[in-house]
């Protein structure tokens, strides 16, 4: 949420390319990885910036991150320091990426206490107090991270910051920084602490917003914080709570928004708990057990959402005046029902209290029944982490060595894999576990992908679609889900047409382009590389929906990471292979490749990133005049030439870059300023001894053309 949340609010900054040359900051690219793996493009982007105090702070806190348990951390005090010296710099630029940086840092427990300590709280209130918005909403983000750890919450409330961030939230009109505000709220107030943090300001404001607000993510954190009020039923409070907000919340019942509904309800349970006669018939004559029997009809799958209706219920069935209001509603059959279906040992007790209350004489059957079922449910919560631990250890067999991935298929291990991605399976960090497994199971490795999508409904390629659309399923899930579909489709053309049957899941993807989360646009672009790469009928469905424009202006945005631009760059190039229709749309990407290749290659960003750029290129320049006229006015051939003299170049970057030159030298006009060039025939004459056999090929093929 802290990085979906820096891509919204940032709006006003690079809007352009770069207009100082960037000076060499040494930044080596396993760091850059793990930059960008950790989320932190902030970070990045002040490599790119015009001034060397800026790039330099940034590269010492890019050199500082290190993985430990999978997590990013900033260790190294000298990069911690670096970082809090660039939130606290006067260009707002600057301080909201690093800012938003710390912020992104901060939801890791593990480096809060860290940031703070150098930063320090009254620095970190005064950023809050900032005018400008990127500043303030990144500011209000790292409150709200280190408000999760308790020893650093007690200090924020020692020192008013929620005072401060009261505050704020009565004083701005941005929507994006009320956002941050409400969501920090929801992290700081709990139901043991709101009495000395809520006083009646705030909670004014906040039933305000409960009344006025049109944004669903501002509506989502009002309601989740007044449920943490009311259930530390404060009876005042809940009072004022009832008086002013009840109404509303018994409509929010029905939200389209399941965790608005689920956060309503949780707070009319908190409302009617104990001896609040008066709110009690007030949810009955408002309307409010209706729409809670209809909402426990319709959730019977989302146990939390189920938990907080029947302990509703049950609190309305201890109001011996409403009993038979409730009865005549329906509700024991509805309470039975719930009770049988139910896994959940706090469930089954609300049910069974409540309909002890309403038809005493059912509720011996149902608890003999729910003995046998508690056992099976501890028994299935303690096997929950010993699964997990042992889907760690494939993916730790399949990352020493890819050639064990037949292996593991052979002892059956995909079809158990498959059984943790069904619905029933609310772990999402299991789910996630199951599909990096998958993934790495299924790469360039058509019988494990045939072991995915085959069998009998729902195949395993179903369940991960549906993972991938299902707009309930959290980011964390559906990235790993996105990156799985991928792995499938790769090299292997049975499934790309599989996909393009299921649910519109290509112009889904192609939608994903455009997402927020850059980890999931990153994955997305590699998988529509993957769905659409020499497959006709697919680059014609990504066409259809505008994934050639979307791909041409992804590269326009030149300041994206290098990870960012090689998944563009490979998209495109899948896209537009054979494609001509794709090409000319393509073409005007041509400017956008050509400087990026040079800059990689100045960079010495490494190979990976310019094997895709120049595959691109490759690509585009055949059978593609506009193209190829484009690389001839940009004297694209200058840049050719670097790579070719390039030491580092791989033999795949060779080789697209001496192609390109082949595909420029059937211009016959354009020939006679090839054959002059020294430079190119110096390096085409190297490589024609080179031991790659198919740069040596092209090498001495490109020589002959071009001998005088």
């Amino acid at each position: 949420n802290t990085k979906i949340a820096f891509d919204t609010c940032l709006t006003s900054f690079d809007t352009g390319a770069i207009q100082n040359e960037p000076t060499m900051v040494h930044v080596s690219e396993e760091q850059q990885r793990i930059a960008e793996d950790g989320d932190l493009d902030p970070l990045l982007r002040l490599l790119k910036h015009p001034h060397d105090a800026v790039r330099e702070k940034a590269a010492y806190a890019i050199n500082s991150l290190q993985v430990d348990d999978g997590e990013v951390m900033i260790r190294n005090p000298t990069g911690v320091i670096s970082l809090t010296q660039l939130a606290l710099d006067e260009d707002p630029e600057v301080s909201a990426k690093a800012v938003w940086s710390l912020a992104i840092l901060t939801s890791t427990e593990e480096n809060q206490e860290e940031v703070i300590r150098h930063l320090g709280w009254g620095n970190l209130l005064q950023l809050v107090r900032e005018s400008a918005v990127e500043v303030q909403c990144g500011a209000v983000t790292l409150v709200g991270n280190l408000a999760v750890t308790p020893t650093l919450k007690r200090k924020l409330l020692d020192i008013g910051g929620h005072q401060t961030l009261s505050k704020l939230m009565a004083s701005t009109r941005d929507i994006i920084v009320k956002r941050a505000v409400i969501a920090a709220f929801s992290n700081i107030i709990d139901s043991d602490n709101s009495i000395d943090v809520v006083d009646d300001e705030l909670l004014a404001q906040l039933l305000g917003l409960l009344q006025s607000a049109d944004d669903d993510r501002v509506l989502s954190g009002v309601v989740y914080t007044l449920s943490q009020i009311a259930n530390a039923e404060d009876e005042s409070m809940n009072e004022a709570i009832a008086r002013r907000g009840l109404k509303r919340l018994i409509r929010l019942l029905d939200s389209h928004d399941s965790v608005i509904a689920k956060a309503a309800a949780m707070t009319i349970n908190g409302l009617t708990t104990g001896e609040a006669h008066e709110t009690q018939k007030r949810v009955m004559l408002e309307g409010g057990a209706d729409g809670l029997f209809d909402l426990l009809e319709e959730s019977q799958d989302d146990n939390e959402m189920v938990l907080a209706i029947v302990m509703t219920i049950n609190n309305l069935s201890q109001n011996d005046v409403l009993v038979s209001g409730l009865k005549s509603r329906g509700v024991v059959d509805l309470l039975t029902e719930t009770f049988k279906n139910s896994k959940d040992s706090n469930v089954k007790n609300e049910c069974a209290e409540a309909l002890k209350s309403i038809v005493p004489d059912r509720v011996q059957h149902l608890q003999g029944w729910s003995k046998g079922r508690r056992a099976q449910r501890s028994e299935t919560l303690s096997l929950r982490d010993g699964i997990k631990d042992n889907v760690r250890k494939i993916i730790q067999v399949l990352i020493s060595d890819l050639n064990n991935q037949d292996r593991l298929r052979n002892s059956g291990v995909i079809p158990h894999l498959l059984t943790l991605l069904v619905d029933e399976n609310r772990d999402a960090e299991l789910k996630g576990l199951a599909l990096d497994a998958i993934t790495m199971m299924c790469i360039n490795n058509s019988s494990s992908q045939a072991a995915v999508t085959d069998g009998d409904d729902p195949t395993g390629l179903d369940l991960v679609i549906k993972l991938i659309i299902d707009p309930e399923v959290s980011p964390f899930v559906q990235t790993r889900a996105v990156r799985t579909l991928g792995g499938l489709c790769w090299n292997n053309k049975m499934v790309q047409n599989l996909i393009l049957e299921k649910d519109n899941i290509v112009p889904f993807l192609v939608s994903l382009i455009d997402t927020y989360d850059d980890a999931l646009k990153r994955i997305a672009l590699t998988t529509v590389a993957a769905a659409v790469d020499d497959n006709a009928p697919s680059q014609r469905v990504v066409q259809k929906c505008g994934g050639d424009h979307k791909l041409v202006n992804n590269l326009k945005r030149e300041q994206e990471p290098d990870l960012m631009v090689a998944a563009a760059s490979a998209a495109l190039c899948a896209l537009v292979k054979g494609n001509v229709p794709a090409q000319e749309t393509c073409a005007k990407a041509v400017p956008s490749l050509v400087f990026l290749l040079e800059r990689s290659v100045k960079q010495k960003s490494g190979s990976f990133v310019q094997e895709h750029l120049a595959s691109a290129l490759l690509e585009l320049s055949r059978n593609n005049k506009s193209a190829s006229a484009m690389l001839h006015r940009l004297h694209a051939v200058h840049t050719l030439v670097t790579v070719l003299q390039a030491p580092e170049s791989s033999g795949t970057l060779l080789y697209s870059a001496v192609a390109i030159v082949w595909e420029l030298s059937k211009n016959d006009k354009k020939r006679i300023d090839l054959v002059q060039n020294k430079d190119l025939a110096a390096s085409l004459q190297e490589l024609s001894s080179s031991p790659d056999p198919l740069t040596r090929d092209a090498a001495n093929k490109l020589l002959q053309r071009l001998a005088p």
